[in-house]
């Protein structure tokens, strides 16, 4: 692979640089945003979303996470 092709890691990476904020259903896409200051919000169906407690994002389990809740968030 030449220097100037981008790897898909890194355009994955450039997405969440440039995003302004994200409300995500993936631990590792909070994570990243995290990473670049960006605020996130985590949607879990099971356990590994309380991982992103650890870390100090506002998360919440699928049943339980709704607009009002997500409209105070951000």
């Amino acid at each position: 692979m030449r220097n100037s092709e981008a790897t898909r890691e890194q355009l994955g990476l450039k997405f969440y640089r440039r995003a302004r904020f994200g409300i995500t259903n993936r631990v590792h896409a909070a994570f990243a945003l995290a990473s670049f200051g960006r605020p996130s919000f985590g949607i879990g169906i099971d356990n590994r979303v309380r991982m992103l407690e650890e870390i100090g994002l506002p998360f919440a389990f699928v049943g339980d996470a709704d607009g009002e809740r997500l409209w105070a968030e951000y």
